[in-house]
């Protein structure tokens, strides 16, 4: 599914990351070649941070999912972890990095290549105006919906509704929203852009 290298300026970690689909259906993130100075224990997470050319840009505000720890400090590492019951719906390119962590200290990062299939390719939004239930505030980039900042009573069909899409791509553009829900808090900053999924 995605493929990646550990990388950071002062070498903490090295080794060839994949994000892949083991056999009994669970997720699985795999480390070969891995070596670090930090010592046992680290976190290995799926992080929505961006690294290398990329970084800087706006992210989707979401927590980062933590996928298991290295008990070792050298040799391939395999770590599956649970995919039942995600958001996402099984599409984790929203997320831009395995990162490896103590402490809260990030020791080494590698950004992903997703090679998952696009799941809505040329998907595009229209701003079609306020209407019930959809009053928030749009952000554009280049002229195009970027961004919208809920309003008091704003909630995800309208929503949808007002940019032309569909309530499914709604929430696959914002996977830390959960599914079903219609309700949505206000001030709270969707995304529209699938760049900045």
């Amino acid at each position: 599914m995605g493929t990646g290298r550990l990388a950071d300026v002062d070498g903490h970690a090295t080794g060839d990351v994949t994000v892949s689909v083991a056999s009994d259906l669970r997720f699985q993130v795999s480390i070969t070649g891995f070596a670090t100075d930090a010592g046992p224990g680290l976190t290995a997470a799926l992080s929505v941070d961006r690294f290398g050319p990329t970084a800087g840009l706006p992210t989707v505000p979401a927590q980062d999912d933590p996928v298991g720890i290295l008990q070792t400090t050298s040799g391939d590492q395999l770590l599956p972890f649970d995919s039942s019951g995600r958001r996402d719906r099984g599409n984790l390119s929203y997320f831009h990095s395995v990162e490896l962590v103590s402490d809260g200290t990030v020791y080494a990062a590698a950004p992903i290549t997703w090679t998952i299939p696009d799941f809505y390719p040329g998907l595009t939004l229209k701003d079609s105006g306020p209407r019930p239930f959809a009053r928030g505030t749009v952000i554009s980039y280049e002229g195009q919906p970027a961004g919208y900042t809920v309003w008091g009573n704003d909630n995800s069909q309208a929503v949808a509704a007002r940019f032309g899409i569909t309530l499914d791509q709604l929430f696959y553009l914002n996977p830390q929203l959960r599914r079903g829900d219609t309700t949505l808090l206000r001030d709270t900053r969707l995304n529209l852009s699938v760049a900045y999924r």
